[in-house]
């Protein structure tokens, strides 16, 4: 089947080609092409063994399963409208997928769960997703979580995606412990991303040793959950970049709760890192940095000198177990005075924030100043 050419004015003038190429390693037998029931399927399949296509007009249409009359490698190649590809965790599928090829324009609606579990899968194409300009609320739901195969995240993968929503970033990369860095630029066009919109997001990326400069910086309308969980047990991370969430000042409800628990090779944290997200609430700050066991604390992470009485002004938040830990390795830190912060008519709950014994003169100068109602 040749490859057909479609130009796309809105963007750019450059071609993509129509179709969706994915290669997969299967053994002799039935093989169905993971699904879901989300939108309008009429589309063609190319199996990649020679036989004949098949014609796709439902989403457990009959067609999707096909019949390979010997083990091997094999491209399999979808025209038309496809508008879901799910493989979602399912055992049956999870491992035989070795590479998407192109992403092509099958008017995809939503890649949540799309490829969810395929530890095999070592590569994507080094373009961006350029036909599923629709894709909003969940669109990028786990799409490769637990992808312990990817090494490496194409530059623009998600340019064009520019509607995604809600929960848009959801868990994306959790588990893809073979990642080793984030283009700069990767949410730069996502500016609709809201509410849990980088929730676990790269949760135990263990390879990961460094977070980009602005990564989130054109990502203004985050708000409740928004960070939650987001880099959570990335042990290879030492550094955080200064202003990482300075343009993030919708941050709301549990925004930072479990960011960077368990990121045990952290060796600094920013001044201000925290001090431009003024709106967050509740459990906001649980366990923002439980198990930093290498942590030089600052005093300055969510305020100026001389701002303890109006940050938190009439807030209830929670800091319970922000700095927990049972060990330390670093530098020598200053904890941020918080127990001197005006709360006004707010009820902050302070149980175990400087908690345990990785907290001490020996990781905090001003340990002996701490109250016991904050230890």
């Amino acid at each position: 089947m040749g490859h057909r050419i479609l130009y796309i004015p809105r963007q750019s003038t450059t071609p993509i080609n129509l179709e969706f190429i994915t290669e997969w390693n299967l053994p002799s037998g039935n093989f169905t092409f993971p699904t879901a029931n989300e939108g309008t399927f009429d589309a063609v399949i190319d199996w990649g063994d020679g036989t004949a296509t098949s014609v796709i007009t439902a989403y457990n249409d009959a067609n999707l399963i096909h019949n390979y009359t010997s083990s091997g490698t094999y491209q399999i190649i979808i025209t038309g409208s496809f508008p879901r590809m799910w493989v979602n965790n399912n055992a049956d599928v999870k491992t035989k997928l070795t590479k998407v090829i192109q992403w092509g324009d099958v008017g995809f609606l939503s890649f949540a769960g799309a490829f969810y579990g395929c530890v095999n899968l070592i590569s994507l194409p080094d373009s961006s997703i350029t036909g599923a300009t629709g894709v909003t609320v969940n669109a990028f739901y786990r799409t490769f979580y637990g992808c312990t195969g990817l090494t490496s995240i194409p530059t623009d993968l998600f340019r064009y995606c520019t509607l995604v929503s809600t929960s848009g970033f959801l868990e994306t990369f959790l588990g893809c412990t073979s990642l080793t860095s984030i283009p700069t630029d990767l949410f730069r066009y996502n500016t609709l991303v809201s509410t849990s919109g980088f929730y676990g997001t790269f949760s135990t990326c263990t390879s990961l040793t460094s977070i980009p400069t602005d990564l989130f910086r054109y990502n203004t309308l985050v708000s409740t959950s928004g960070f939650a969980y987001t880099f959570r047990n990335n042990t290879g991370l030492t550094s955080i970049p200064a202003d990482l969430f300075r343009y993030n000042t919708l941050v709301s409800t549990s925004g930072f709760t479990y960011t960077f628990y368990g990121c045990s090779n952290l060796a600094a944290v920013p001044a201000n890192l925290f001090r431009y997200n003024t709106l967050v609430s509740t459990s906001g700050f649980a366990y923002t940095f439980t198990g930093c066991v290498k942590l030089q604390l600052n005093r300055n992470i969510f305020y100026a000198d001389g701002e303890q009485s109006t940050r938190f002004l009439n807030q209830s938040i929670s800091f319970n177990a922000c700095f927990l830990r049972n060990s330390f390795t670093g530098i020598q830190g200053e904890a941020p005075d918080l127990w001197n912060c005006d709360f006004g008519t707010g009820t902050p709950i302070t149980t175990r924030c400087y908690a345990n014994s990785g907290n001490s003169l020996t990781s905090l100068s001003n340990y002996a100043d701490i109250p016991a109602g904050w230890k």
